[in-house]
């Protein structure tokens, strides 16, 4: 019996890292792990809620965007890379047409500007105009 629980777990925790490759190649911040009071984001950021020494600024979208308050704080890295801080974020992805098709959320953390159900593509190009417009420069 043992065998069969290894072997299922395995399968999952492959499932679930392939799902996790996924959503960073799709830009996509979500917390996908919480625990102990944190909560991880896809690209790398963590959520302590338990540090009541940090001050974590905030944005909120323009339009009432249905998302977690992890992508709300500021400092997250730029996906897929990981590498440099994000401005704008995709913030929702949906599979359509039995998987051949994405739909997106995005929001931008500097002025607040959301777009939502979107192809993935408009997604991509409203976060690459607002890492362009509103990114901290050389970052």
């Amino acid at each position: 019996m043992a065998d069969k629980r290894a072997g299922l777990g395995k399968f999952y925790a492959a499932r679930a890292a392939s799902s996790l490759k996924r959503d960073q190649q799709a830009g996509y911040h979500w917390g996908y792990l919480t625990g102990d009071g944190k909560t991880f984001c896809t690209c790398g950021f963590i959520l302590d809620t338990n540090d009541d020494e940090t001050f974590l600024a905030m944005a909120y979208p323009e339009v009432d965007l249905k998302v977690g308050a992890i992508v709300q704080v500021q400092g997250h890295r730029k996906l897929p890379s990981r590498k440099g801080i994000a401005t704008a974020l995709i913030v929702n992805l949906k599979v359509v047409n039995n998987g051949s098709a994405y739909i997106a959320g995005a929001f931008c953390q500097k002025c607040s500007a959301a777009i939502q159900d979107v192809p993935i593509k408009e997604a991509d190009d409203f976060v690459a105009l607002h890492e362009t417009t509103c990114g901290v420069p050389g970052n």
